[in-house]
């Protein structure tokens, strides 16, 4: 039992920082104050610290010498996170609210649901400080849930912090993944089902995890990927509950294996997935090209079975590099899909799971997408609904960006993995909001093409379609094939980047068919031949032009 402490927090307010003074006074937005008595903040176990909240409420202005009147209390807190615990100053911390006992506290917050547990993100590398904010806003606009967060401004003993996101941390609760708790002695029967969940994610910042699943990453290929029960925690589960959910996903794994997408007679998807759950994970993802998706902080779960048996997709987490921030496997091109991450960084050491590949190419899946991604298009996604989230949230931001900056003066600097460098806040701002409406403009023209075979699958393997002469030097290539009559045959083309270049309708079909490509016109590169049959794409040949 912890001793009771009356906490006094003494605050400097101003933090020197490369000869620059940081006042700090007011804030429009919550003010957090963390006193660790000058224990520093470890990486585990957590410290006891006091923890006061100031918050006067929406349009009012907070002063770091009002009574705190949000939470005024006990904390449990260390160091979260990976890279940015590694390689950044400014730290992010998981955060337990707790009584003068030392027991978890479940408290409101900002508006927030009451729990115990939380996190303070610490935006560094992107200097909008919105691009975790905003991902979180499209979750929560299209999934059943996805993390709540606020700005905030953090004083740590006495030292101003800058601006940080206060989140709800992905956790099993009726406010949070509402799936049935499961209880030590939940061992047997139908109570062992539920609830998970599990992710695919760093470990300390490394490679591994709870388990290996049976099948490789990427089809041909000695890559791995770990598993991690995420809910029981590791303290909690029993191994008859460990086996269980290592079994259910294997088997999984191994029917995903076995799919051959648009045949019949074969396990189908459908019979595994929550498939809404799973086109909204997509989407988030997507639209914010987000170069760690599916691979890293990727989330999923499963309920007990009396009340679900699907596997669902989500929460989403973690989009600090996304929208064009990261410099490298093509994070900063608004055009091409995070999903097929692997066939630009297929030598990375997480790579994405062969499970998103093959449910993409499945012809009603991909049309499930389309018309998702129509509907949000008109809707809450339309381009003058994104801006004005863009501009609101760097509106917030607007006074406490300022002390920020001043506090970690990065503006113009490269901060890994910078692919764009802005001298002001605002060019940041309009980096973010271009490439964001960039990108939702290339979805728009590519979201028929979601699920095409990605270039590596189709090197070498025969189909009912060949091409020649490939390298094509003319600009005339032959195809050849054998369809029956009353086939429907049509072609359409893209570059290698995924953009559309043309559209071949209503071929010619007998037993056997010669067909000339003209593609005089086009300029010298590498293009992809998606050959459809009666709709459904069948069919993908690369196709290079000198």
């Amino acid at each position: 039992m912890f001793r009771y402490i009356i906490i006094v927090l003494t605050v400097f307010y101003t933090t020197f920082l490369s000869g620059q003074v940081v006042d700090f006074q007011t804030s429009n937005l919550p003010i957090v104050l963390i006193d660790t008595d000058g224990v520093p903040i470890p990486n585990e176990p957590k410290i006891t610290a006091g923890m006061k909240v100031i918050n006067n409420g929406t349009g009012q202005i907070n002063d770091i010498l009002d009574a705190p009147n949000e939470y005024h209390d006990f904390i449990g807190i260390e160091l979260r996170g990976s890279t940015s615990q590694l390689f950044y100053d400014k730290k992010p911390y998981s955060i337990e609210l707790r009584d003068d006992t030392g027991q978890e506290n479940d408290v409101p917050l900002l508006g927030m649901p009451a729990e115990s547990d939380w996190a303070l993100i610490a935006p560094l590398n992107d200097k909008t400080l919105i691009r975790d904010m905003l991902a979180y806003n499209f979750g929560l606009q299209v999934m059943d849930w996805a993390p709540r967060a606020r700005y905030v401004e953090v004083v740590i003993n006495g030292s101003y912090e800058g601006v940080y996101m206060l989140i709800e941390r992905i956790k099993r609760d009726k406010n949070r993944v509402d799936i049935q708790k499961i209880k030590t002695s939940d061992t047997t029967g139908v109570a062992l089902t539920g609830g998970y969940i599990l992710s695919f994610d760093k470990v300390n910042g490394g490679f591994g995890g709870d388990w290996v699943l049976p099948n490789a990453a990427i089809d041909g290929t000695q890559k791995e990927s770990w598993v991690q029960v995420v809910s029981p925690k590791a303290e909690d589960i029993k191994p008859a509950q460990r086996n269980y959910i290592e079994n259910t996903i294997n088997q999984f794994d191994n029917d995903m294996a076995q799919w051959t997408p648009n045949e019949p007679g074969t396990p189908a998807y459908e019979n595994w997935v929550d498939v809404d759950s799973w086109i909204n994970y997509l989407l988030v993802n997507e639209i914010t090209k987000n170069v760690d998706a599916y691979r890293l902080s990727s989330y999923f779960y499963k309920n007990r079975d009396s009340i679900d048996t699907k596997i669902h997709m989500g929460p989403i987490w973690d989009f600090n590099i996304a929208l064009g921030l990261g410099d490298y496997c093509g994070g900063n091109d608004y055009t091409g899909w995070a999903k097929d991450f692997n066939e630009i960084c297929g030598g990375d050491q997480w790579v994405i799971h062969f499970w998103w590949e093959k449910i993409c190419r499945e012809y009603t899946f991909q049309q499930k997408v389309k018309s998702r991604w129509q509907t949000l298009r008109a809707g809450v996604w339309k381009d003058q609904a994104l801006t004005q989230m863009v501009d609101s949230l760097a509106q917030t931001l607007a006074q406490a960006q300022v002390r920020n900056f001043q506090r970690w003066p990065v503006l113009g600097q490269y901060i890994w993995p910078n692919a764009f460098v802005g001298n002001t806040y605002q060019s940041e701002v309009n980096y973010l909001k271009t490439f964001l409406l960039n990108r939702a403009a290339w979805m728009d023209d590519n979201i028929a093409n979601v699920g095409p075979v990605p270039v590596r699958n189709i090197l070498g393997i025969e189909g009912p379609v060949s091409v020649f002469p490939n390298p094509v030097h003319d600009g005339i290539m032959m195809l050849e094939y054998d369809f029956p009559e009353g086939t429907q045959l049509s072609l359409q083309l893209y570059d290698i980047s995924g953009k559309f270049v043309d559209e071949y309708k209503e071929l010619p079909v007998g037993r056997p068919m010669h067909y000339d490509l003209h593609l005089r016109t086009l300029p010298s590169g590498t293009y992809r031949l998606h050959i459809f049959q009666n709709g459904k794409n069948i069919q993908v040949l690369k196709v290079v032009k000198i």
